[in-house]
């Protein structure tokens, strides 16, 4: 699984960063989550209207079905490339036979609190049971470009 970091419309970031967070049990094609999350394309890819990628992609998680099962992280740690305001963490699932990739799905993970970012710094997010009950990841630690 790849992650990058991204600056995501405000409008719709702050929507879902609630406690209940978005329903697990919601029917297909809920009003409710469409109005609070981009829509996917066919191709599996997420819409991107009003966003900007703040950093290049990179792996964070491998599942190899046919080894032991490792538990995801605990934190991931985004190297921000770009300036902005860090509003959410783009994901892309990819399924894969060796080097063949046959399916990828983005998915979108929003900062709980979103954070002004500069080229150069790292930010850590928690990947936390708070994330796994309302897709918000927290704040785990923010490196400063050193001043020069």
């Amino acid at each position: 699984m790849r992650r990058t970091a991204g600056s995501f419309p405000t409008g719709s970031a702050r929507a879902p960063v609630r406690s209940s967070g978005p329903s697990r049990t919601c029917p297909p094609g809920c009003a409710s989550c469409a109005a609070r999350f981009p829509a996917h394309a066919p191709d599996g890819r997420l819409a991107r209207d009003g966003a900007r990628l703040l950093g290049r992609p990179s792996e964070f998680y491998r599942l190899d079905a046919g080894r032991s099962l490792e538990p995801l992280p605990k934190s991931l740690t985004l190297q921000v490339a770009s300036p902005g305001t860090l509003t959410g963490v783009l994901f892309t699932l990819s399924l894969a036979f060796g080097d063949d990739v046959f399916s990828e799905r983005e998915s979108l993970g929003w900062i709980a609190e979103p954070l002004r970012v500069e080229p150069g710094e790292r930010v850590s997010l928690s990947l936390d049971a708070r994330w796994r009950e309302t897709n918000a990841l927290g704040l785990a630690l923010h490196e400063l470009q050193p001043q020069s």
